[in-house]
């Protein structure tokens, strides 16, 4: 059934289909492009779900920037977290204010560049590949509907990983990683609230979110473990950041002993208080994490020995992949470490979180040297192999 150019209604086996017929300007063929809309009790009902989530843009012949947003945002959005949606329509606000009126098939390199450029003079380099991030999700999702003619080329491909951009400077600094000993000098060099938020992420290598949402009754000192089931941010108390956020993580020795002082210390231990609460306002809100971190772990981070290069981060979040690189380094079981990390994947936690050592380097070439020298090293050369033919079957 048609109700609007281009655009049809398909029912089949109790499901209704959208499919959307489009002319290639490239070639001048017609391009037919379907999507799965679900279960619903009538046409019309199907049709409203078409509109709501924005498939009618699809039709134009050269649609707006801002209409792929939308429909991008009424589609993939939805499936987001709540911060990763206030994460993108961040995003979005700054793309659209520059590329809200463009066609896709208008967005050259040149003009690309530039205002990548522009964003980077602005913003840190993380926040500008953010941005263009989404900038090119929303460009590779028209790919998918067939809105781009297919000898458009892809102006995000400058940007693809390991290609030297021109212009830019890439970042030298390196992801800071700390030692167990600094990290008990930083804990041990903190009182009160702010030195049992460093153990508690020292230990367990929870999120700054993860640490701020925790409540008294998500604490079991009987089980010595810890349930993590929510977080705060952005000034709102949400849900864990994805699935395998949502976790149970052990409480043994050192850090058992802290949280179980500052129970007894802090004004607030009933069963629904913050663990972390804020003073100032009563404990009606937790405390400001990013503060904590100017104004009590960056301090103390430079008096337990962490050499800082100018514009390198520290935060909560050097507590985890520290965590994350040193339980590699002590030969941990791979999938132990994803657990204590909560990743989904486990290449997000041995890629972007896992880093090698120095010192580990050092070790691993002195193992294969001293295997080597000695003798001990058993290596099979390939050509013996292939040359003893007596144990290779005659080929039929």
């Amino acid at each position: 059934m048609e109700k609007h150019a281009g655009v049809f209604l398909k029912f089949r086996k109790g499901k209704y289909i959208l499919r959307i017929m489009r002319t290639d300007p490239a070639c001048g063929k017609k391009v037919e492009t379907t999507r799965r809309l679900g279960v619903f009790e009538n046409a019309e009902a199907a049709w409203k779900e078409v509109e709501r989530r924005g498939f009618l843009v699809l039709t134009k012949r050269a649609p707006l920037i801002k209409d792929l947003a939308s429909a991008y945002t009424r589609n993939y959005g939805c499936t987001l977290s709540l911060s990763s949606q206030q994460l993108l329509a961040y995003n979005l606000q700054h793309i659209l204010r520059r590329w809200g009126n463009y066609e896709i098939t208008q967005i050259k390199k040149t003009d690309l560049l530039a205002w990548v450029q522009y964003l980077r003079q602005i913003f840190a380099t993380s926040t500008t590949d953010k941005i263009r991030g989404t900038m090119a999700a929303i460009f590779h999702w028209a790919q998918d509907f067939d809105l781009v003619p297919s000898d458009f080329h892809d102006p995000f491909l400058i940007f693809r990983k390991g290609k030297r951009q021109p212009g830019f400077r890439r970042s030298r600094l390196r992801k800071l990683t700390i030692t167990p000993k600094q990290a008990f000098a930083i804990a041990e060099g903190l009182n009160g609230m702010e030195r049992c938020m460093v153990w508690l992420c020292v230990a367990t290598g929870m999120r700054q979110s993860e640490l701020l949402g925790l409540r008294w009754n998500e604490v079991d000192f009987q089980n010595e473990c810890v349930y993590i089931v929510g977080s705060w941010c952005r000034g709102e108390y949400k849900m864990t950041k994805t699935e395998a956020s949502e976790a149970v993580l052990p409480l043994k020795g050192k850090v058992l002993d802290v949280m179980k002082e500052w129970h007894r210390q802090t004004p607030y231990s009933s069963a629904m208080d913050w663990c972390f609460p804020s003073l100032k306002l009563r404990g009606k809100k937790p405390r400001n994490g990013q503060m904590i971190v100017a104004d009590y772990l960056r301090p103390a981070a430079i008096r337990a020995g962490v050499a800082l290069a100018t514009g390198q981060k520290f935060g909560w979040h050097t507590f985890r992949r520290s965590l994350a690189t040193y339980l590699t380094r002590l030969g941990c079981d791979i999938k132990s470490v994803q657990g204590m990390m909560r990743h989904s994947r486990i290449a997000t936690t041995m890629e972007e979180y896992a880093q090698h050592l120095p010192s580990g380097l050092v070790e691993a070439q002195n193992r294969f040297l001293a295997e080597v020298t000695t003798g001990h090293l058993r290596v099979t050369p390939v050509e013996v192999i292939v040359s003893d033919r007596s144990q290779v079957p005659p080929q039929q």
